[in-house]
């Protein structure tokens, strides 16, 4: 998202307003994910307006695995330039915890559960259990704690086809472990394991920092094909799901893998390029924002739920628009209050 998930980068040109550009889009993304669930559920299951709804929120689910593959892109990048592990632990790992820990035990005191028991409560505040739509923290706390492991491996700059080959080893017996040993893992999403093709080629691409325009050029034409190829099997096989259909949980996953990797290389490609143009100033803006609105905009869509009960058309765009927009502006509204309040760093992590 923003300070808590990637590094601070020195204004060079176009660099910080690509990477911002970026957060802006993803940042849009998961907001969106979260309105489509918000929206009026009383639809009549594959009708058309069911298809666009539950179709939009499927083909928006890149936005987790493009922020973690910006982070581990701009943390790889800054490990193999210098790295001081003693300034990365307390400057990452321990500026991350006081909003790790307020904004879980925040949101498991607002939603309720049936165990209310001292350590049942404790495991949801340590573990982002408390509110599924944070996961996202939970997350970048593992991959600060990967990242180290893993530059010892990038400092070597291996080129693509050993970097793929290892991804897909890796990737495939993370699965089949997943599957064959421990049987489904409870929340398989909340282990940064699982998203281990977008953090691969995150790293990838932060060992390539000298040429990184040029990967990304000669890269997008094949991001594009496989986006399409990965996103038609991931959204047939949703849709199915939901339905209640039987699905191929192997072609599911590989679908999920393939669309989401594909489609954060191209939002990195593709904000590279218009970063400089001035018409992009408002989602720039947003990704400044991008953790506010993270952190935030699960307690006003919580609170807004259930405020447009009609399944017209107009009835689903003006519920659409009005959660989007209050989604967005009430989290950049409260920010810069605790902006102004001194308590940023304390609530959002990095100023």
């Amino acid at each position: 998202m923003n300070e808590t998930s990637t590094p601070t980068v020195p204004q060079q040109g176009g660099r910080l307003r690509y990477i911002d550009l970026y957060r802006g889009v993803a940042i849009l993304a998961v907001v969106g994910i979260h309105v489509m669930g918000a929206l009026p559920s009383k639809l009549t299951v594959g009708s058309l307006k069911w298809q666009v709804i539950a179709g939009t929120g499927i083909l928006l689910q890149f936005a987790v695995p493009a922020f973690l593959l910006l982070t581990a892109f701009l943390l790889t990048r800054s490990g193999l330039k210098s790295f001081d592990r003693a300034k990365y632990i307390r400057t990452r790992v321990v500026q991350t915890l006081p909003p790790y820990l307020i904004w879980n035990i925040f949101y498991t005191c607002l939603v309720p559960t049936k165990r209310n028991d001292f350590w049942f409560v404790v495991g949801r505040v340590l573990l982002e259990k408390c509110y599924l739509q944070l996961s996202f923290l939970y997350l970048i706390v593992q991959l600060y704690i990967l990242i180290p492991l893993c530059l010892p491996i990038w400092r070597k700059r291996p080129p693509f086809w050993q970097a793929a080959i290892g991804t897909v080893s890796l990737t495939l017996a993370i699965y089949l472990t997943n599957r064959f040993v421990f049987h489904g893992v409870p929340l398989i999403g909340s282990v940064i394991f699982w998203y281990t093709p977008a953090i691969s080629l995150g790293m990838w691409l932060g060992s390539q920092e000298r040429r990184i325009q040029e990967v990304l050029d000669k890269g997008y034409p094949s991001a594009i094909a496989l986006a399409v190829l990965g996103g038609t099997l991931f959204l047939t096989l949703s849709l199915r799901d939901m339905r209640h259909l039987p699905v191929n949980t192997f072609y599911y996953q590989v679908g999920a893998w393939v669309y989401a990797t594909s489609m954060a290389f191209l939002l990195l490609w593709g904000s590279e390029r218009l970063s400089e143009n001035a018409d992009f100033q408002l989602l720039l803006y947003l990704g400044t924002n991008s953790m506010q609105i993270y952190l935030l905009h699960p307690l006003i869509l919580l609170w807004l739920k259930g405020a447009y009960q009609g399944t017209t058309l107009f009835t689903l765009v003006v519920a659409f628009a009005s959660y989007s927009l209050c989604a967005i502006l009430l989290p950049i509204g409260f920010a810069w209050v605790v902006t102004r309040l001194r308590l940023a760093p304390l609530l959002f992590g990095r100023g």
